[in-house]
């Protein structure tokens, strides 16, 4: 199992199903090799939109990453839903 801060134990959760596209995305980010994750985006810009592990997603560690021009870019490649919810409504 893996381990948390403190060491204390963590959960992955497995509500999302892990694409493995998503996941070679998210290693190439990952890895700073900027130029595949270009290619990648390219020949498929649906994988923006896709989930990895725990339902990480190429956003998110565009974000842990710090690479704002990516953070920019992922969301223009594939929109992503937002929900409208009561709360969420304008007034």
């Amino acid at each position: 199992m893996a381990r948390g801060m403190a060491g204390s134990p963590c959960r992955v959760h497995a509500d999302f199903p892990m694409d493995p596209e998503a996941e070679r995305l998210i290693a190439l980010i990952r890895e700073g090799n900027r130029a595949a994750v270009e290619r990648m985006l390219r020949s498929t810009p649906q994988v923006a939109r896709t989930r990895g592990a725990g339902g990480s997603t190429p956003l998110m560690f565009a974000a842990l990453y710090r690479d704002v021009s990516l953070m920019k870019q992922l969301p223009r490649l594939a929109p992503i839903r937002i929900w409208r919810t009561p709360l969420a409504s304008p007034h």
